[in-house]
């Protein structure tokens, strides 16, 4: 599968219906400079339009203290949902909530890995905001490093998520290294997402992980 390219899904799908891009957009995920000499934050994400740089949605919150929780909020600061992820037995776990500490599920997954470890999968279903019907969706890691991702609907790939390695200030830490360990700590993505997909799924496939 090329793991560039995205196809309208055969209806549109949302966790927030207002969110539902019309047409097919790119959008760019980039830690927020908020250290000095514009070092890259550990903890937060913006996620941009990348026609005109406007803030689409923030992911912020904790990422390494237990239990770690993302934040996603619009670009007016309102809470959408709250990312949950934990590892057990050495399986990778995670979960969408409504935001608050008894927030309702909205979808969780945890991560099925080919026998080789080099491919990983994430089968994800959840109600669809446009017609409450039943989306079941599925966000694929083709290689070892984790630096793409592509998320399917049935048969149709809908949203692509890949690093952002010709950036200049990211790009020695998001590449794999020679001795094959994944360097990246907080890289920047792109994603194409194609129209009838709700924008906020971005932050829901990996890339603000």
């Amino acid at each position: 599968m090329n793991t560039q390219a995205v196809e309208t899904p055969r209806h549109p799908i949302a966790l927030r219906k207002e969110f539902i891009a019309e047409f097919e957009r790119t959008i760019l995920l980039k830690p927020i400079a908020d250290r000095p000499e514009g070092q890259r934050s550990s903890k937060d994400y913006t996620i941009l339009d990348a026609s005109d740089n406007t803030t689409l949605f923030t992911a912020s919150g904790r990422k390494f203290k237990k239990p770690s929780c993302r934040e996603i909020r619009d670009s007016s600061g309102l809470p959408l949902f709250d990312i949950h992820y934990h590892t057990r037995m050495f399986k990778e776990s995670w979960a969408i909530k409504l935001p608050g500490g008894d927030g309702v599920t909205l979808a969780s997954t945890t991560a099925k890995r080919a026998p080789n470890k080099e491919k990983v999968e994430f089968p994800l279903s959840f109600q669809n905001a446009v017609d409450d019907g039943h989306v079941a969706m599925n966000v694929h890691a083709p290689g070892a490093y984790l630096y793409k991702f592509y998320v399917t609907v049935g048969d149709r790939q809908v949203i692509s998520i890949t690093h952002n390695m010709f950036d200049g200030a990211s790009c020695t830490r998001g590449l794999p290294s020679e001795r094959g360990k994944y360097m990246a700590h907080r890289a920047e993505w792109e994603a194409e997402v194609a129209a009838d997909v709700d924008l906020s799924l971005v932050s829901c496939s990996r890339g603000c992980r």
